[in-house]
């Protein structure tokens, strides 16, 4: 028996939405943009978002992530939620991202 001397092709491509920006989960598309139904946010094919509900009460969840810096400005910088009050699931801020999709 002779072994091929080509390789097969590579698999397909699994095509994905993006990632929330807010709690890192993979949004859905709705046919005119994308949407994370966890966040309540809607983004343009240009990323540009909005909330489904924008003037909903914003939740008052606080968080202090380097609380133990010695920096006293890194120290004191708090975080505030920006999702509406009532959310399930972590907390999210659009200022804190860069360091973790939420807080409990």
């Amino acid at each position: 028996m002779t072994i091929p001397n080509t390789r097969p092709a590579p698999p397909p491509l699994e095509y994905r939405a993006p990632d929330c920006a807010l709690c890192g989960n993979e949004v859905v598309h709705d046919g005119d943009g994308f949407c994370c139904e966890q966040c309540c946010a809607w983004w343009d094919s240009h990323g540009d978002g909005q909330w489904d509900d924008p003037d909903a009460e914003q939740c008052g969840a606080t968080v202090q992530p380097l609380a133990d810096m010695v920096d006293e400005e890194a120290r004191t910088r708090t975080y505030r939620c920006a999702l509406e009050v009532g959310h399930g699931g972590l907390h999210a801020s659009v200022d804190y991202t860069y360091c973790t999709k939420g807080w409990a």
